[in-house]
C-alpha cells in the first residue's frame, strides 16, 4: 500500500517548494503539494463561514487565533477533506519546511499495520544534536516497536507540538474536520483533539524542521538556526531529565 504524501505549502513559496521537492525527489519519495491558505487574505464572508466566533475560540483555546494560525488550520483541513473525498485510509502530511532524517516510508508502512489514528513523526525547532539524541532527550512510554529500531507510544509532552510531519488515518481526519470546522483552534492542538483521537509519538523521529528557511510569517530565520545558548542547552537537558522521570511514572 502506497501511502499518499501531502506537502502543505503556500502557492507563492517558490523557494520552499523547490527545496522540499529536491529533498523528497532525491529520496525517491512521491508526493503532491497542497496549496496552503493565507489567513490574512480571507474576506469577511470567508471568515464568517470558515472561522468560529471569537467567544467559541476563547472557550476552546483560551486565546485568540492569529491570521497565520487560522490559515495553517484551514490548510490542514483541506488535506483531511481530500482524504474523505478520495477515500484515503492513511496519509502522511508534511509542511514545506520539513527535513527528512529517517526512513519515513518504511516506518509509516510498518506503523499502519498497528492501525493508529495519528502519529507524530517528528517536531519543529530542534538542533542537529537534539535530532540525533532525541530518543534519550525526549523518551516515550513505549507501546510497541518495529523494524528493530523504531518504537511508538505516549509522550509526557503537552500543548501544541507542531505539524511538521505526521501520519493520520481517515477516521482521525474526519474527527478533526468535525471538531475544527469552523476553525476554533490551531492545527496542532492535541489536548483538544485528543478528546476523540489517540495520539502516538515515534522514536527516533524521522522528520524535523529545516531551520535554514526564513519564516513565512515574520521574514526572519528560525530561532535555533544559529544554535543554542549555554542557558538554553542547560534548560533543555533539565527538561529531558524531568521527562524521563515522568515517563517512568506513567
Amino acid at each position: 500500500m502506497q501511502i499518499p504524501i501531502f506537502v502543505v505549502s503556500l502557492k507563492e513559496s517558490d523557494q520552499r517548494r523547490i527545496s522540499v521537492a529536491a529533498q523528497l525527489n532525491k529520496l525517491e519519495i512521491p508526493f503532491e503539494f497542497v496549496d496552503a491558505v493565507r489567513g490574512s487574505v480571507l474576506s469577511p464572508e470567508q471568515r464568517r463561514k470558515l472561522v468560529a466566533p471569537e467567544n467559541d475560540i476563547l472557550r476552546v483555546r483560551g486565546k485568540a487565533l492569529s491570521d497565520s494560525e487560522i490559515g495553517c488550520a484551514l490548510s490542514h483541513l483541506v488535506v483531511y477533506q481530500t482524504m474523505q473525498d478520495s477515500n484515503i485510509e492513511y496519509a502522511i502530511v508534511l509542511e514545506d519546511d520539513v527535513k527528512v532524517v529517517g526512513d519515513i516510508q518504511k516506518v509509516t508502512q510498518s506503523l499502519i499495520q498497528k492501525k493508529p489514528s495519528y502519529v507524530l513523526l517528528g517536531y519543529p525547532k530542534l538542533t542537529d544534536f537534539e535530532v540525533k539524541h532525541f530518543e534519550w532527550l525526549d523518551p516515550i512510554k513505549k507501546m510497541g516497536g518495529m523494524l528493530g529500531k523504531y518504537s511508538y507510544g505516549k509522550t509526557t509532552r503537552t500543548g501544541e507540538l507542531g505539524t511538521v510531519g505526521y501520519l493520520i488515518s481517515k477516521q482521525a481526519a474526519k474527527k478533526i474536520l468535525l471538531m475544527n470546522s469552523p476553525v476554533v483552534t490551531v492545527s496542532d492542538d492535541q489536548p483538544y483533539f485528543s478528546q476523540h483521537i489517540d495520539f502516538w509519538h515515534l522514536r527516533p523521529i524521522v522528520v524535523t524542521e529545516d531551520m535554514s528557511h526564513f519564516s513565512t510569517i515574520n521574514g526572519v530565520k528560525r530561532g535555533n538556526a544559529a544554535g543554542l545558548s549555554l542557558r538554553q542547552i542547560v534548560g533543555r537537558v533539565i527538561k529531558s531529565l524531568i521527562r524521563r522521570v515522568k515517563v517512568y511514572l506513567m
